[in-house]
């Protein structure tokens, strides 16, 4: 299946945050979103049958993060992986007296370092959320790991990235230990890379929830990601 005009146009109404887009990001998005799914393999787990139109809307999320970043940021995998829902993932972790334990998670969405993009498609469809933070640990790793410190800018200077970003990390972690309400999802609160993660997807899912709660983040993340979701939801509410 193509990406014909009835296809893209029914994948946008099902994602009202593109809605601001101009002519010009449309079209680009239209053509990030072919290109990432021209250039990876899509397979299906525990029996799943991915669709071509699966596939777009999966390339859709891929190509909104990296919309002006380029899709080189997603140069270091080729596969994603679908499952029909939630998967487990099996993984050893040493205790504090040196003690290994095989310990067992469900997850909605996995990211490997050089590897693929694992996701549970029931989410990916129900909540895109998951697509996005995945992709952004993907563009987060493309700078050498998963730490939270993705690929800057020239304008964006290392050190303002690693001040602003390290100092509302330690705040929130703190609010999150202190059982604290937060608008954001508290397992951001896991790791940097969790931050980051889940900071991005509510940078395009929710734009003003990170501009008040995150005033300091909120123009980092519009300098690095070049785009401003928050102009874009103003232009919608007005319309």
């Amino acid at each position: 299946m193509t990406l014909t005009d009835h296809l893209w146009q029914r994948l946008l109404r099902l994602a009202p945050y593109c809605d601001g887009l101009s002519d010009d990001e449309r079209a680009l998005l239209r053509t990030s979103t072919k290109s990432f799914v021209a250039h990876k393999t899509f397979s299906g787990a525990h029996g799943l049958r991915v669709r071509r139109w699966m596939s777009y809307w999966v390339g859709l999320h891929a190509a909104l993060p990296a919309l002006h970043l380029g899709l080189e940021c997603y140069r270091d995998f080729r596969e994603v992986i679908l499952y029909p829902g939630d998967f487990v993932v099996r993984h050893e972790h040493l205790d504090e007296h040196g003690v290994a334990h095989l310990l067992e998670e469900e997850r909605a969405g996995e990211s490997w370092e050089h590897g693929p993009v694992v996701v549970s498609w029931d989410a990916a469809w129900s909540d895109p959320a998951v697509l996005i933070h995945e992709f952004a640990h993907k563009i987060d790793m493309s700078s050498g790991g998963a730490n939270g410190f993705p690929p800057l800018p020239a304008t964006l200077a290392p050190a303002r990235w690693t001040q602003a970003f390290s100092a509302v990390y330690t705040r929130f972690c703190h609010a999150v230990d202190a059982e604290e309400e937060t608008r954001l999802d508290p397992y951001a609160a896991e790791s940097p890379a969790e931050f980051f993660a889940v900071l991005s997807e509510a940078f395009f899912l929710a734009p003003d929830l990170v501009a008040e709660d995150f005033p300091s983040l909120y123009p980092l993340l519009r300098d690095l990601f070049r785009q401003d979701p928050l102009q874009r939801l103003g232009a919608t509410t007005r319309t």
